[in-house]
């Protein structure tokens, strides 16, 4: 059987002129809103995700 997985890296920020304290999201050094993040990874409806939050500091 074939397996497919695609990786999608990057970190949660903040954004210190937000009162909202909504977190950001940088993905190769570039902040994505949620909205763009949504739209993203509704190509990949249907699938599943695994959402995994790691320090910094490890290695990936």
């Amino acid at each position: 059987m074939f397996s497919v997985a695609l990786i999608l890296r990057g970190t949660i920020g903040s954004d210190p002129d937000d009162d909202q304290r909504v977190p950001m999201v940088v993905i190769d050094g570039r902040e994505i809103s949620w909205d763009e993040l949504g739209r993203m990874v509704s190509a990949f409806e249907g699938w599943q995700f695994k959402l995994e939050f790691r320090d910094l500091s490890e290695e990936i």
